[in-house]
Order: structure tokens, then C-alpha cells, then sequence
């Protein structure tokens, strides 16, 4: 018995220095931070910004991550008409970020290391030390891509397209795709024609002319919260 006393005695104390070691760099997170529209670069007011006070990867499975849950120490705040927002939550050892307005989406974090000025190499919504943080949201307002193709010249049913879409970010990298057989005009569907507003829209077009394969590159411009439905020939 004095063997099993002493362990639980060893046990209790580890337990008691491991809660203690996990909370030890608690502290207040300040987050100070624009919110902006990544196609024209202009502010975006009146979007909903909450820092939760916590770690979402909170799991005492894994001694890598920090065993502080989220539990409600929360702050909110709206951006101002210049896209301003400030927020902080007391005494935790990890915060994230989330944000939130109605027609628009994927928005991503840019950090900086002092006033707007140098960016940062750290990426992602979630602070792992207590301190200042200063970040550019860029937030994608919402438009739609959906025109229709239509071929010059001669058209077959033996005729194929292939169009090809890059995403604002990697306007180089074409991946996402739809095929098409047959003759055209041929319309895109919703699903791939999502875009990202005040911005350029790059695609790709590989196509079939009398058997041969030939390729083309070509950008629209849309407007945040339009749709471009207009024709377009190949």
C-alpha cells in the first residue's frame, strides 16, 4: 500500500505541474486590424470580427498543442467605414479569429510586424503567445462567371472544349475544368464559375479545330456581387 500511495502522490503532482507548465504563458491577446476588399484594395465596413479566447486544437492527447478550450471569453466588434477593428481577450493561452458579412467569402490573413508596414511570415487565424498582433484581412467579394462559349468558324459535332479556371491568388495556375463535346455554344455552370469581385478572371481555353488541339488564355473583369454572362467566341 505505501508503494501505491507514493505513485498517486507522483501522479498528482505530475498532473498538477503539467496544468500548471500548460498555463504558464497566459496573457492578453490584442488584435488591431483592417479588413479589406482584396479586388480593389478599398476598406470594408460593417464586417463582423470575433476573437475567441482559447485553442481550438485543444486536445490532452497531444502534448503539442496548448490544453486551454475555448470556454466564451470572446470579443466582438464591427469594421468602421475604414474597415477598422480592434479587439482583445484576457488571460488565455491561445486565441483565433473568425470574420463574417454577407457576399463575401475566403477571406485570408495578412500579418505585419509593426505598423502596417513589414509584413510577416506567419500565416493562419489562430495566436499561440499573448501580445499585439496587426493584420490585413483580405476579404473576396462575391461575383459570378458564367458565360456562354461559341466557336468561330467551323462547328462539329465531333468538336471538344476543355475550359480551365485559376483562382484570383494563382491567376497562372489553371485547375479546376469542364468539359465540353460536340457542337457549341456551350455554358458554363454555376459551380465553377465562382469569382472573386473587382478583380480579373483567368481561364483557359483548349478546343478542337478540324481535329487539331488549340489553346487560349483570356481574362474578364467583374464587378463584386455581378454576374458576367456575355458570349464568348473561340
Amino acid at each position: 500500500m505505501i508503494v501505491i500511495k507514493g505513485i498517486l502522490i507522483i501522479s498528482l503532482f505530475l498532473v498538477c505541474f503539467q496544468s500548471c507548465e500548460k498555463n504558464k504563458n497566459k496573457g492578453d491577446f490584442i488584435v488591431e486590424g483592417k479588413v479589406i476588399n482584396i479586388g480593389s484594395g478599398k476598406p470594408i465596413d460593417s464586417v463582423l470580427v470575433i476573437l475567441y479566447g482559447g485553442n481550438p486544437l485543444s486536445n490532452p492527447l497531444m502534448p503539442d498543442f496548448n490544453d486551454n478550450p475555448p470556454t466564451g471569453n470572446n470579443d466582438t466588434a464591427y469594421t468602421n467605414d475604414d474597415g477598422e477593428f480592434s479587439l482583445i481577450v484576457k488571460n488565455e493561452s491561445a486565441a483565433f479569429l473568425g470574420w463574417q458579412k454577407e457576399g463575401y467569402r475566403d477571406g485570408e490573413i495578412v500579418w505585419y510586424l509593426d505598423d502596417f508596414k513589414t509584413k510577416s511570415t506567419e500565416s493562419g487565424n489562430k495566436f499561440f503567445s499573448p501580445g499585439i498582433k496587426k493584420i490585413i484581412i483580405e476579404y473576396e467579394a462575391e461575383c459570378s462567371f458564367l458565360p456562354i462559349f461559341k466557336k468561330n468558324g467551323i462547328n462539329t459535332s465531333k468538336d471538344s472544349l476543355i475550359v480551365s479556371i485559376a483562382s484570383f491568388r494563382y491567376p497562372d495556375s489553371f485547375i479546376s475544368y469542364r468539359s465540353f463535346f460536340g457542337k457549341s455554344p456551350f455554358k458554363l455552370d454555376s459551380d465553377l464559375g465562382y469569382c472573386t469581385g473587382d478583380a480579373f478572371f483567368h481561364f483557359k481555353l483548349d478546343f478542337t479545330d478540324n481535329g487539331i488541339w488549340r489553346s487560349r488564355i483570356d481574362s474578364i473583369y467583374v464587378d463584386s456581387f455581378k454576374t458576367y454572362s456575355d458570349t464568348i467566341y473561340y
